[in-house]
């Protein structure tokens, strides 16, 4: 015993020498690689940068806020230059101005120095997620990070496009993991930091919001909750004063950073490829307060969806089995993709945050790789179409088809995490009735739609929209049934709902590309937000919709009225003589 009582002793006496620990370290096959990875994603990135022009028409704008910062700083500009983006990022244009000054150089769109912010960014990120996945076994650990570092879809948003939806993508990921990581101030301070780079970060705000709620009902202290609060507070409260203490303006950054720049372009969609891009028949350049009836228009319909999305994931947050990590990162990514599939005004590029989260989510469920190869497949493709002005309704409909795949899955296998708790709440959590309900009026909802699709064209298969109309119909009431008819019925039933559901848009727009490329014209569709990289037409199957000039200027088709605050020849809403991007 007395020997066994020393040889633990003297373990705990042994220490491991400073230099052995190093070489274990530096010769860790996993960090070598992942520098690797970061140099060769970096360079690839400023080559890409240099190559290619990417779309000029955000370049230009954010060389314009650049040059207002440089001249009359972050203060004034907003009064001068109409900013839409919360400080941050404008601030960081100036610092770049200045830098780009001091060394003789001049930021012009298309190059690679504008585009230099974002590469930056998506550095740092690579670096945090390489910490992220430090617990995670080596080989799956390197699939991540190769998956991360050479991303195409973030690359091409980055290094080509020359935009920064990964610095807040990052900034709300990082807030998420410290918050799980029991770092509940820097939490709510890199929250708030990410919300002063881009309003779209507010989406993770419920997600803080439910957990510290959790937390505070089951501890009986709000100690989490308030200490979230006040590091979101900590930033805004540092803007505020510098902004007062420069005579004001607090009041037009925040009106034109988080109100104004809501209802900028009122169209069902701008390039994304989400439930508004033709799935029903919709026309994405629909105007969003269209009434569908009266006092309804789509704008609320798509903010109904997405509130139901969000009540969903706190549902989830609450009852769910898994993991404080697991569980607040598939939250956060379900509502990030509700937000681009359901809500209108949506741009394409929306969909990296729920990219980068879902990526993130890797680390704790293999099964969601799945969903980040096939998001970075229609985020990739839909961005390179629109910069290389080739959207088109005719085409791209398969990304809308596999974006609604991906989001009903991940409901379904989140689902999965509240059926099978074993919590106290479990006997609850066994009968989801309110799910069941809201799956089968939905498929309801959504079997009316495709007779209604199709009795627009009876003579094309009259028969078909009466078979979608009563299948989807009995497969509501088998839904709403449920597990009393058995586990494969239910299944089955969910399946056949699904197809019921999907086909009579597909077929509606499988007609109507058909006579559209027979030349009778029915759609009425137009490629908007086309960017003419290489500085020709912006022109594709649905006419010449103008042309980029070199210095990065818009020129409007002859015949037209120009829309200076317009992406493509979208309008813009609002009186501005500068133009925006969001």
């Amino acid at each position: 015993m007395d020997r066994i009582q020393l040889s633990v002793e003297q373990t705990q006496n042994t220490t491991i020498p400073a230099e052995s620990k190093s070489n274990r370290w530096f010769g860790d096959k996993v960090l070598w690689t992942f520098l690797a990875l970061l140099v060769s994603s970096v360079l690839l990135q400023l080559w890409m940068a240099g190559k290619f022009r990417g779309y000029v028409g955000d370049q230009s704008t954010f060389i314009s806020w650049m040059q207002s910062v440089e001249k009359v700083g972050i203060v004034k500009a907003y009064q001068s230059s109409q900013m839409d983006y919360p400080p941050i990022y404008p601030l960081l244009l100036g610092m770049l101005g200045h830098v780009a000054s001091s060394l003789g150089m001049q930021v012009q769109p298309g190059q690679w120095l504008i585009k230099l912010p974002g590469i930056i960014f998506d550095a740092g990120a690579m670096i945090v997620m390489f910490v992220a996945t430090k617990s995670v076994r080596p080989a799956w650990r390197l699939a991540i990070l190769s998956l991360f570092c050479l991303n195409p879809a973030i690359l091409f948003d980055t290094a080509v496009w020359g935009q920064i939806d990964i610095l807040d993508g990052i900034l709300s990921v990082t807030a998420i993991l410290l918050v799980v990581t029991k770092r509940p101030l820097w939490s709510g301070f890199t929250f708030g930091v990410s919300l002063l780079s881009k309003f779209q970060s507010i989406l993770i705000a419920p997600i803080l919001m439910v957990y510290g709620l959790k937390v505070w009902m089951l501890n009986k202290h709000p100690k989490l909750s308030l200490k979230i609060l006040a590091g979101a507070i900590l930033p805004f409260g540092v803007f505020v004063i510098w902004f007062a203490a420069q005579g004001g303006g607090i009041v037009n950054m925040f009106h034109d950073s988080y109100v104004a720049t809501t209802s900028e372009y009122p169209y069902l969609s701008l390039n994304a490829m989400n439930i508004w891009f033709e799935l029903f028949g919709t026309s994405p350049g629909t105007s969003d307060a269209t009434q569908v009836i009266p006092s309804v228009d789509y704008k609320l319909i798509g903010l109904i969806l997405l509130f139901a999305a969000v009540v969903y994931a706190s549902y989830y947050i609450w009852f769910s089995a898994k993991d404080v990590g697991e569980t607040l990162l598939k939250a956060a990514t379900i509502v990030s993709l509700s937000f681009y599939m359901l809500a209108t005004e949506i741009h394409e590029r929306y969909i990296i945050m729920a990219l980068i989260f879902s990526m993130f989510t890797m680390l704790r469920d293999q099964r969601w790789a799945w969903f980040s190869i096939a998001l970075t497949l229609t985020s990739f493709w839909d961005m390179w179409t629109v910069v290389y002005s080739t959207t088109s309704a005719t085409a791209d409909l398969w990304m809308v088809y596999l974006n609604c795949v991906i989001l009903i899955a991940m409901f379904g296998l989140s689902n999965r995490d509240i059926v099978d708790s074993r919590r106290p709440f479990r006997r609850l959590s066994r009968k989801p009735i309110i799910v069941r309900v809201c799956i089968a009026v939905g498929t309801l909802a959504l079997a009316v739609r495709s007779f209604m699709l199709l009795d627009s064209q009876p003579d094309w298969y009259p028969w078909l929209r009466f078979v979608l109309i009563a299948v989807g119909c009995a497969a509501a009431i088998i839904i709403l049934v449920g597990p009393k008819l058995g586990r494969k019925i239910f299944v089955g039933a969910t399946v056949t709902a699904l197809v019921a559901a999907m086909a009579g848009p597909l077929v509606y727009n499988m007609d109507n590309i058909t006579i559209f490329d027979g030349g009778s014209g029915r759609m009425s569709h137009f490629g908007f937000r086309g960017g003419g990289p290489m500085g020709g037409s912006v022109t594709n199957r649905y006419g010449n919709f103008g042309q980029w000039k070199n210095d990065g200027n818009f020129s409007p088709p002859s015949g037209t009225t120009p829309h200076p605050n317009g992406m493509g020849g979208l309008p813009r809403v609002g009186n501005s003589s500068q133009s925006k991007s969001k």
